[in-house]
């Protein structure tokens, strides 16, 4: 999967993967996400800036705009 485009963490969808800092998270509310990549931080969260900018894919745009 390759991380392209750059929006804010507040306009993706809840259950959304993205990058940040060379790991893959999962958002998992409107302000906390959890490592996804690399395995073995799998399932650790964070809190998240809702203005912070996040990488997400070209086939999650659509989600974005939907």
């Amino acid at each position: 999967m390759k991380f392209k485009y750059q929006t804010q963490f507040e306009r993706l969808p809840v259950n959304t993967i993205f990058s940040l800092n060379g790991n893959s998270w999962f958002k998992k509310s409107t302000r906390t996400a959890s490592i996804v990549e690399p395995i073995e931080y799998s399932g650790r969260w964070f809190y998240f800036g809702k203005n912070e900018l996040v990488n997400i894919c070209q086939d999650d745009i659509i989600n974005l705009n939907g």
